[in-house]
């Protein structure tokens, strides 16, 4: 209650009418003369919308975190402002609910100053209030310049007018035929275009565009950004045969990613004959009992919290075994319990090696997701899977403490303590979040994350660690698991000690291209040696400036491998063995000392 005043304040005393100026400019298609009429020119950033900071102090009020801003800044303000109060709750960005809030804020905002250019390309966005903006376009047939890599940016002054032209490239196309075993056409089937992105180093498939088939069993996805795509057909059941599933199928006619064939689409490109046929593969069931040791009040009590709320139907997940097998967890089924058991048959699964999940609320008082979890592993061979038992129990709380040189950190070290997933259970969004909830030690060097689901585990700390320290090692009692990492089960973990000495190693240099120019922008990355690159907490990054420099802070000493990139690197993809063998013999050694700076000089990757 006392955060919906606060919040009611703040939007009463938000300045209502400060000055605001305008935007025009013009819409031409890149690299021509020729100008673009309808398209639809959003501003995104700026102040933050009041009524949009409500509704986001509502939505997350509904996940049980409290939530008044202590002044309502820019957009991305707001946002980080309401990320480290759900992280003080146990809640990440990634759990469905915070996700939900946060896209809807951002649109909101988004919606806010809209114009759309005449027959003459022009257009004028009128009352905006001071600020910078990122610069959107939309046009059917044509690519957003923010998608395609141009971040255009207009400032707008109180009583101002500013002006730009937005050039957006045309998107490209893809087209082909979906046929059946029988050279039949396949009708109303979904076609996908999917890139290949990275989360916390696991790969993805990101949808980029989906169009259905017409009636010739022929598909047309237009308005593709430039870049990789795999065209695949989406997983279908067969009405007609329960047993029966079209698995999506990559083109040119592959279950298996490996052995798909990528599409390049550049700007304006008009690709046909990707056709794909169609195969029908038999599918099988997963059955057995789950149980609870969660007391029925404690379920019913988070559920109630949920969207549809009152349900507290524990829900059965998979994800595949290899965790280079980029497709995502899915729902498989539900349970009924009675009130602490029940038994399941899950829909029909294709045969390979899975992890088996099964996820219901729960009440944690000290934080957390609201949800506890098991798991196991299955293989699915050639005959339903039966007598499998999944038993959920309440999720655990790590603690521990860290040192600086073997004493309590003084104010200022940064020490902010998270777990890393290390399996593909980082496919599950509450898995994923967890590693985006980081918690700061307090001044006595203690620390406690809540609600930990099962499963194994690194031990990382969060950027802003000071740059004179380092870590040393991170033990659970007597034994280091810095490089191994911990396996959380239904009991509490033995407590962490996470031990940062000073006398860190530095890496400077610059990065330069093939012609010796100095690169600006490039991504550098230093890695440790193979074999201890799962431990991330060597991983250290850092963007090359004008000038090419870079300079690498906070190194722990040993040995390693220096890699540049041209262009940034997303989603960690550096974190994964596959994405990094690739470039394997484009490192540089170098050995990092205790109080001392490496210099490199490194030709950038294209």
């Amino acid at each position: 209650m006392l955060n919906s005043i606060v919040l009611a304040l703040l939007l009463f005393f938000a300045p209502q009418s400060q000055e605001t100026g305008s935007v025009q400019g013009t819409v031409k298609r890149a690299g021509a003369t020729e100008v673009i009429a309808n398209a639809q020119i959003r501003l995104e950033g700026g102040p933050a919308d009041p009524r949009a900071v409500q509704e986001l102090s509502r939505a997350v009020g509904n996940r049980g975190i409290p939530f008044a801003p202590k002044k309502i800044g820019t957009v991305d303000e707001v946002i980080a402002e309401v990320i480290d109060v759900a992280a003080a709750q146990g809640v990440g960005p990634g759990f469905p609910s915070m996700n939900d809030a946060l896209t809807n804020f951002r649109a909101a905002n988004l919606a806010r100053f809209v114009g759309t250019s005449d027959r003459e390309g022009k257009f004028t966005i009128k009352e905006v209030p001071p600020g910078t903006y990122l610069v959107h376009a939309d046009r059917e047939g044509f690519v957003d310049p923010v998608l395609a890599g141009s971040n255009i940016r207009v400032t707008v002054t109180a009583g101002g007018m500013a002006s730009l032209d937005v050039a957006m490239p045309p998107g490209g196309v893809v087209s082909g035929h979906i046929r059946d075993s029988s050279d039949r056409p396949v009708q109303n089937v979904e076609v996908q275009a999917l890139r290949l992105t990275y989360q916390n180093g696991y790969p993805f498939l990101q949808s980029a565009l989906a169009r259905p088939t017409d009636d010739q069993g022929d598909y047309r996805l237009f308005g593709l950004t430039p870049g990789e795509y795999y065209i695949a057909l989406a997983t279908r059941q067969d009405p007609g045969a329960a047993n029966l599933v079209r698995p999506r199928i990559f083109y040119p006619g592959s279950l298996d990613l490996n052995a798909a064939a990528p599409v390049n689409v550049r700007s304006g490109d008009q690709l046909s004959g990707i056709d794909i046929h169609v195969r029908e593969e038999r599918v099988y069931t997963i059955s057995g009992t789950l149980s609870t040791t969660i007391p029925p009040e404690e379920t019913a009590a988070m559920a109630a919290v949920f969207n549809p709320p009152g349900t507290r139907v524990p829900t059965l997940m998979v994800v595949y075994s290899d965790p280079n097998q980029p497709d995502p967890s899915k729902p498989v089924g539900t349970v009924t319990l009675n009130p602490v058991s029940g038994t399941f048959e899950t829909i029909g699964l294709l045969p390979g090696s899975y992890e088996f999940y099964a996820r219901m609320p729960e009440s944690n008082a000290g934080g957390g997701a609201g949800l506890a979890w098991a798991h196991i592993p299955v293989e699915i061979r050639d005959q339903n899977l039966k007598g499998v038992a999944l038993t959920v129990n309440p999720s655990v709380n790590l603690t521990g403490h860290v040192t600086v040189d073997g004493k309590a950190p003084q104010a200022g070290s940064g020490a902010r303590v998270f777990l890393q997933p290390s399996s593909n259970n980082v496919k599950i969004g509450v898995y994923n979040a967890v590693a985006q909830r980081p918690v700061l030690a307090d001044a006595e060097g203690r620390f406690t994350i809540p609600g930990v689901p099962p499963g194994p585990y690194h031990v990382e700390l969060a950027g802003g660690l000071a740059p004179q320290l380092y870590v040393a090692d991170i033990l659970q009692g007597p034994v280091s698991v810095f490089d191994d990492g911990i396996n959380v089960t239904s009991k509490a973990p033995d407590p962490l000690l996470v031990r940062l000495n000073s006398g860190a190693g530095a890496v400077e240099g610059i990065v330069q291209d093939a012609a010796g120019k100095p690169v600006a922008s490039a991504t550098v990355l230093l890695v440790p040696n193979q074999a201890r690159r799962q431990n991330r907490v060597l991983y250290r990054t850092a963007t090359s400036d004008a000038a090419g420099r870079f300079s690498i802070r906070s190194v722990s000493p040993g040995i390693f491998k220096i890699f540049a990139w041209q262009q940034p690197i997303a989603g960690g993809a550096y974190y994964n063995s596959g994405f990094l063998s690739k470039y394997e013999e484009k490192g540089r050694a170098v050995t990092v000392v205790e109080r001392a700076t490496v210099n490199q000089q490194i030709t950038a990757i294209p």
